[in-house]
């Protein structure tokens, strides 16, 4: 019986041992790829084509490497403030990128279509082949951030005009560490938050439960020690798209190394910088280290009066 009692013992550890490591390879990193073909539209510019071919191809490699999503309502909120699924391009999948490897291979492919007995129609997709690394989903703080054009949430948008006053909204279910970026025009991140008085922390230390409303210098809505920056949004085109980065988690991360700010002759200060490219591999490093690092991305346009 002692060797009996014995032997149980050694395969109910074993057991549980394999079910450990499982589920530590599980939630490793692991080498994806996806492919993704797009019609473009006449609507359509070629730099958001090229973004819609990227964004399906990414969800086309996280959907065969972790399945697809299945929406049931045990599957989405857990406990505690958290959610158990990632949404890419509008999309929830089980997975999420942490980074890409080199860059994505775009092609144009022309197809005619009979448009009518005798017109032809030429169509143009956009197919791009992505490789990288992607984790499958733990759950996270879901968290609520919107942009907004005055210091209520009855101003949310994500469409502005030049010259235009820019606000953000953001609350968390847990305690952590905050900041924002914006990268304009594929070209540019510049660092929005922490704000410039803050000297140089790589982000800001946030309440959970607590509503907080960014750029706003009112007594009621600047809730840190220090003046917030005033952000005014401006192109020099007649329409540009910009994206904003809430970048949060529940410990402390480094930032990316930023140029300094710089004052324009307009007497207007330009914020920290570093090159889109740079500003991508910082956060895909970030997601690989951290399992619980979020950024979150909002796409916003700026237009000509």
């Amino acid at each position: 019986m002692k060797i009996l009692h014995f032997l149980i013992l050694f395969f109910t550890f074993l057991l549980i041992t394999a079910q450990a490591q499982d589920f530590k390879n599980n939630n490793d990193p692991i080498h994806v790829k996806g492919k993704s073909q797009v019609r473009v539209e006449n609507n359509m510019t070629p730099d958001q084509a090229r973004e819609k071919a990227e964004e399906l191809a990414i969800i086309n490699a996280i959907q065969e490497a972790f399945g697809t999503y299945v929406e049931q309502e045990a599957d989405i909120t857990l406990q505690n403030g958290t959610i158990s699924y990632n949404i890419i391009g509008g999309t929830k999948v089980k997975g999420e990128w942490l980074k890409t490897d080199n860059e994505p291979v775009f092609k144009d492919e022309i197809e005619e279509q009979q448009n009518g007995k005798k017109d032809k129609e030429k169509i143009t997709w956009k197919t791009c082949n992505i490789e990288g690394l992607a984790r499958r989903i733990t759950p996270k703080a879901k968290l609520n951030a919107s942009t907004l054009r005055c210091t209520m949430l009855d101003c949310e948008t994500t469409s502005f005009m030049d010259g235009q006053n820019f606000y953000l909204y953001f609350k968390s279910p847990v305690d952590g560490y905050l900041s924002v970026f914006i990268d304009e025009d594929g070209e540019t991140a510049r660092r929005l938050f922490p704000y410039l008085n803050q000297g140089n922390e790589s982000a800001v230390k946030i309440t959970g439960d607590k509503p907080y409303f960014l750029f706003a210098n009112t007594n009621k809505l600047n809730q840190f020690d220090v003046r917030a920056d005033e952000i005014e949004l401006f192109t020099y085109k007649a329409l540009e798209y910009n994206s904003i980065y809430v970048i949060f988690s529940p410990i402390p991360y480094c930032k990316p190394i930023l140029s300094d700010a710089s004052l324009l002759p307009s007497g207007y200060t330009l914020p920290k910088a570093i090159s889109t490219k740079k500003f991508q591999e910082w956060l895909g490093d970030c997601r690989v280290a951290m399992p619980d690092f979020q950024s979150q991305r909002i796409k916003i346009s700026i237009a000509k009066n």
